[in-house]
């Protein structure tokens, strides 16, 4: 009984269910969908690849319905092909799904205010539910099955797995005032785990840009924002630069500095917090090429304070 244990748990069976509708306007189905320059096939792929290990799970063929799964006790993972879903988001359902003994299937909440305005709005895979433990809840194609799909197994009787999106709020570029003047702030919702049934053009939007760029970015920042990166360069020890370096003009130097010959761009933070070797500001010398040129007389042209 232990050996089969171990054949079990060592590799997993991926299945996908077939979505055969057509998405208006590119009359292509979701599963051959372009999603940040790859084929949504390869999105998925490239998850389960990232969560599960090279070599733990054998792909099997696409089947009609979760009814029409093979009936053996192969753990088995199990979603619809039009589901977009990434990294971390498959990352944290497999965490808490493995666990388990029963199968179980991934859901949100209803108050989930990313997933409730980008992901909820024209589909029909996202079932909402009221659960008993968990409360509002939408239910999402995707299950897994630690002892294999059993007979006719509908989905609706596995525990779900709650997951947030643990969204942050992020402003767009350039509004005028006068569009968020009764309403607030108009601000982007991104989800440091993606998820979306990609069943509209809008889905395929989303999933491309709020839950794609934008959210690949908005992680970035969160990583940043908890390592304390603020765009300085500081440590312990004195800096020390090389010799004619051009550092970027975003980049400052906080802390004691040895500088030879910098080179110093116009808005860097370099001449307000540079100090020397022992922790002491020094005088910002300015470069010869930044001093201030007057400009060249133009002929019939008056100059100003003349």
């Amino acid at each position: 009984m232990a050996k089969v244990a171990r054949q079990s748990a060592g590799e997993v069976r991926w299945l996908r269910i077939e979505d055969k509708r057509l998405i208006a306007p590119f009359n292509e189905r979701a599963f051959a969908l372009s999603v940040m320059n790859k084929p949504l096939s390869l999105i998925q792929r490239d998850a389960v690849e990232d969560v599960l290990g090279r070599g733990r799970f054998r792909e099997g063929e696409a089947i009609a319905a979760l009814h029409a799964a093979p009936q053996d006790s192969t753990p088995t993972l199990v979603h619809t092909d039009s589901l977009f879903f990434d990294t971390p988001y498959l990352k944290a359902f497999w965490a808490a799904a493995s666990r388990r003994d029963r199968p179980c299937q991934a859901a949100f909440r209803a108050d989930d205010r990313a997933y409730y305005t980008y992901a909820v709005p024209l589909t029909r895979n996202l079932v909402r539910d009221r659960h008993r433990r968990e409360g509002d809840i939408y239910r999402v194609p995707l299950w897994y099955f630690p002892r294999g799909v059993p007979a006719n197994w509908d989905g609706s009787q596995a525990d779900p797995i709650v997951i947030s999106s643990d969204y942050r709020e992020v402003g767009y570029y350039s509004v005028p005032e006068y569009m968020s003047v009764e309403l607030g702030d108009l601000v982007h919702l991104l989800p440091m785990r993606s998820m979306l049934s990609i069943e509209s053009w809008a889905h395929v939007y989303y999933a491309n840009v709020i839950f794609g760029i934008f959210a690949i970015g908005g992680r970035f920042e969160k990583r940043a924002n908890e390592a304390g990166s603020s765009g300085c360069a500081s440590c312990c020890a004195p800096c020390s630069n090389r010799r004619r370096c051009s550092p970027a003009p975003s980049w400052c130097i906080s802390g004691a500095a040895r500088t030879s010959t910098l080179r110093r761009h116009p808005g860097s933070g370099l001449h307000r917090r540079q100090r020397d070797h022992r922790g002491r500001l020094g005088h910002h010398q300015q470069h010869p090429r930044q001093q201030h040129q007057p400009r060249p007389e133009l002929p019939g042209v008056p100059q100003r304070g003349r």
